[in-house]
Formats: C-alpha cells, structure tokens, sequence
C-alpha cells in the first residue's frame, strides 16, 4: 500500500535484497507489521528462519544458506573475509592488505584472495571515480564479523583497522586529505565507536579525532565536540601532546558552537597542558584557538593580545600555517574594533604568506574575510572579485561549507551593487547548502545577511523576491558556484558558459587542457611556461584560445568552469 511502501523497500534494503532473505521476510508479515520487523531484522539470522519445506536445507534459512556458502571457502578465504567485516562503508585493496594481512595471510596475497571472494559473490566489487572499491552486503558483514568474534581476533582486527585510519588522515593534506576523507567517513567513524567504548583506547582515539580537525571544523562541529569530549573522559594520561590538542579543539569547536563556558575551561586547560610540555607549536596553536573564542565572545581586546601571543611564537618556530590563520583572525579581530586599514594590511600579510607557502585553505579563508572587510567599507566590486577567486580555492579542496560562505557574501555583494534579483538567488543557494551541512551562519554574519535579505526584498517585492529566492536554493552546489561567478556584465560582453556545454569547449585540445588546469591553480603565464617548456607568448595564445572556446572572459572565470566541470585534476610536475 502507499502507506507501507517506504516501511517495505528499508527492509528489502536491510536484507540487501536477497532473494532468500526477502521471502523470508515476507513469511513473517502474518504476525508482525512492517515496523515490528524492521526493527527486529538486527537480527536478521534468528528472524529469518523457516522457509519452504521442500527446499533443501540450506535455503530454509538465512544462516543456513550461509553456512553452506562459508564451508564452501577454502581456509585462506575465510579468514580473509571475516576480517573484511571490520570495514564500514567497504574498502581499497591497499587498506584490506593493511589491516588483513600478517603472517597467516601475507599483504601480497590478500588481493588473489579478495578476487576469488568476489567470485564467490562474497565480495562486492564496484569501480567508483575510476578505482576499484570492495564492499560487504550487510548480511554477509554480520555474519562475517560473528566469525571474527568466534576466531578470538575482533580486537586485534579492530586495532590494524584504526591503526590504518590514523595513517589515512596523516598521509596528506589540503584537497586530496578531504576526499580521502570523506571516502572513508563510515571507516573512520567505525574506528572512532569502537575507541569510545574500548577500555584504555582513549588515546589512540583521541589522536584520532584530532587528527580530524579540518573535517569536524568545516562542518561536523557538534559531532567532532562530542566524540572528543567523550574520548578525553576515557582518556587516562594526564600529561600529553595529544590531550593537549584535545582540549584546544574541544575548546574551539564549542566557542564556534557558542557554549562559552565549556569552550573557556577546555582552552584554558589546553594551554597549561602546552606551557607544562614546553611545546612552542602547541602553545603558539592553542593561543590562536583561545583567540578566537575571545572574539566570538566579543572580547576583541583579549583576541587581539592572545593572536598576537601565537604569531609571535609561530614566527619563531616557522610555522607558516599557523602564521596565516592567525593574521586572519588577527585581521578580523582589527576590523571587529574598527581598525580598517590595520585590517587590510593583515588580511594582505596572511594572503602573501599563504600564497608563498600554497596554503589553499588560509588563500579561501583571506580572500573571503578581505571581502567581507571591502562589503564593510562600502567596496562591493573590489569584494565580488575576492570572493570569486576564493571560489577557486574552496573547489580546490572540495569545502562546500566555504563555497557557500562565499557565494552567501556574494550576495550581499550584489545587494550592495543593486542586484537585488542575483542578491536573492546567491542567498537562497547558500542558504540550501548549509541545512544540507547542518551549519548556521558565522555569529559575525547574520546582521549584514538579515540586511541583505531584507534590501532586497524590498526592492522586488514579495512575489518576485520569493521566486528568486526559490530559484535559488533549487541549485545544486555546483549551478551555484557557476551562477555565482557570472559578472552582471554590459551588453554583449561574454559570461561565463554553463560547465561542459560551453560553445567550443569539445574542441580544446591536450595542451590547452593542460593549461586550463595550471590556470585554475593559480599559476601566472610565466610558471605555465616553465611547466610546459614553452615560451610566455605560446601560454598566451593558448589562454586567449580557451577564453574563445569556453566563451568567458578572465582567467578567474575559466578557473571556475574547470572546476565545476570536474577539469581541475592535479597540478603537475
């Protein structure tokens, strides 16, 4: 019926829709409603039993049928996929022989066997984003993981398995460290259940949850407090590097939640810790965090003197990262107590810095924060150039929260240039990407955005305001950022065209290409030509030659359609 139809397709999604497990399922529907058995299928192999008397034994229930299917699997094959079950969301072959592999099954043979598992239907195989990914149906992890407990090896197993996400999340960094990420999300979150719940394994999960910094920060904030905060009270050391790092990320993702209370305990903990371990790069990080939260608290004095503190101390150390996320904060600090100028001049510093050292990240955070600056003194075409470029970067490495704080600015940019239409389109785009992150705006943010909103609702009145609006938070996160980055030009001046539909884009060759992606990473003609080996003048015909083909006009421009048409790629050697 129509009022049963979800309640029935989650179970045959529960049950991987197997044949078998469905008609078991629909066995119990005389005697259970469809809620009942979903929520009884945990489990699945005590539920799903007695089918057809006249089939053979092992189809008369689940677990039988599984049974029959492991006895099947040589000895080699078994233990290889009752390990496989530690894998939520599913898994590489470089990561199933990390966590799979000892002296039982050697790292070189796990791939030969995953293949004969997959043969077996045992095993998934998918292609995703053009690599091979292996996966469990649910079924068969459940099943697979009881072995594991039987075997006596879950624990160990569960141990390579974090051991090999805490080598995923150190392996690198900016736009390639996000995706891998994100692909693993279910893995490392797996890892982190279990750190919670296992006696003595607070340490190493808290050095895993703060090695997730940049994942909770851009987005996940309440999950990531909650998981460090519940990790630092399982935690037994008094006195560490990764405690100290904990607080000061506990304290900073409660100041951006607004619990000021916890958020000045946790920093003020953090710092002692640091000042007790003589850590420079400890301290100089955990001041930048007290520093912060003493601004979005609105004590702007304090901010200033304990973001002054780090980059002191991040200047003596070297560490340029930090360099720039402190002249950022510094910079907003300056413009929050009305010191314009001083602003600029910090917000330029950070952006040199970041640029020198190809921080993407602190390059995004710089141009959107200059721009905010630039919409405060009244500079809207100054601040719709930052904020595009910031774009860029924001794409570099996949941070949709920041796509939609810039897009959002950029429409306040355009309410602030009388574009009132274009305004209500940017701010209903960001505003969808947002609930679909589950973030709010910045504290700093919703008195000029209410301003924005309100301007230009005034200006178009309610009808054609809502339909802009509407047509805005239609768009998918990639329409936006294109609609974003069109400039309201004259009259037949070139806009930019819609991602893989511009007019001569199936014409542009290899080497121009090539140049569309050393142009969208920011590399000026000279260093193109040191790339490619060719001379300044050859990188300018073939620049001009895109801006023809692709119907734009600037290079920020042909940045965007590169990345919104998935051209961006690595920047080569």
């Amino acid at each position: 019926t129509d009022q049963n139809a979800p309640g029935v397709v989650a179970v045959c999604r529960r049950v991987d829709a197997l044949p078998l497990a469905i008609e078991l399922a629909a066995a119990r529907i005389a005697v259970l409603t469809i809620d009942e058995l979903l929520q009884r299928l945990d489990d699945r192999f005590g539920l799903l039993t007695g089918g057809p008397r006249t089939a053979p034994a092992r189809q008369q229930a689940l677990r039988a049928t599984l049974d029959w299917s492991w006895e099947l699997l040589s000895a080699q094959e078994q233990l290889l996929l009752r390990r496989l079950a530690v894998f939520a969301g599913g898994w590489a072959l470089e990561a199933a022989s990390m966590v799979c592999g000892d002296d039982q099954l050697r790292r070189d043979e796990v791939a030969a066997v995953s293949w004969r598992l997959v043969a077996s239907s045992m095993v998934v195989a998918e292609e995703r984003a053009g690599a091979m990914r292996y996966r469990l149906l649910e079924t068969v992890r459940t099943y697979a993981w009881e072995q594991l407990e039987a075997a006596g090896e879950a624990e160990v197993v569960r141990a390579r398995h974090r051991a090999w996400c805490l080598a995923l999340i150190s392996s690198s960094r900016g736009a390639e460290w996000a995706r891998a990420i994100e692909l693993e999300l279910s893995n490392v979150r797996a890892a982190l259940d279990w750190s919670e719940t296992e006696e003595g394994a607070g340490e190493a999960g808290l050095q895993l949850a703060t090695g997730l910094r940049g994942l909770w920060v851009r987005g996940r904030r309440r999950e990531g407090r909650d998981r460090v905060v519940q990790l630092l009270q399982r935690s037994t050391a008094s006195v560490s590097r990764v405690r100290a790092r904990a607080l000061a990320l506990a304290g900073h993702l409660s100041s951006i939640l607004g619990d000021d209370a916890a958020a000045e305990t946790f920093v003020n903990q953090s710092l002692d810790l640091w000042r007790r371990l003589g850590d420079p790069h400890g301290l100089a990080d955990a001041l930048c965090d007290a520093g912060s939260g003493a601004h979005l608290r609105g004590d702007h004095v304090a901010a200033a003197r304990l973001i002054r503190e780090s980059l002191t101390l991040a200047e003596t150390v070297g560490n340029t990262y930090r360099q720039c996320q402190g002249l950022m904060l510094l910079g907003a600090v300056l413009r929050s107590l009305g010191g314009h100028d001083e602003a600029a001049a910090t917000f330029a510093a950070g952006l040199a810095v970041a640029r020198a050292h190809d921080h993407a990240e602190s390059t995004a955070f710089l141009l959107l924060e200059s721009a905010n600056l630039a919409l405060l003194r009244d500079d809207p075409v100054h601040a719709a150039a930052l904020l595009k470029d910031s774009l860029i970067y924001w794409r570099r490495f996949d941070s949709a929260h920041g796509l939609a704080r810039s897009i959002e600015a950029l429409g306040r940019a355009a309410c602030a240039s009388g574009q009132a239409t274009r305004a209500a389109r940017l701010l209903g785009a960001a505003e969808v990407t947002r609930e679909q992150l589950g973030v709010t705006l910045r504290p700093d943010d919703p008195v000029e955005h209410q301003r924005a909103v309100a301007a230009a609702r005034g200006r178009l009145g309610e009808k054609r305001f809502a339909a802009a609006w509407s047509a805005g938070r239609a768009m998918s996160l990639a329409q936006a950022v294109t609609y974003a980055v069109v400039a309201q030009e004259p009259r037949g001046s070139r806009k930019l065209a819609h991602p893989g539909r511009a007019a001569g884009a199936e014409a542009l060759t290899t080497r121009e290409r090539d140049v569309i992606r050393l142009v969208a990473h920011g590399l000026g003609n000279r260093q193109i030509a040191e790339r490619l080996i060719v001379s300044e003048r050859t990188v300018a015909a073939h620049i001009e030659h895109v801006l023809n083909k692709l119907g734009v006009s600037s290079r920020t421009q042909i940045a965007l359609w590169a990345a919104a048409s998935g051209q961006l790629g690595p920047k080569r050697s």
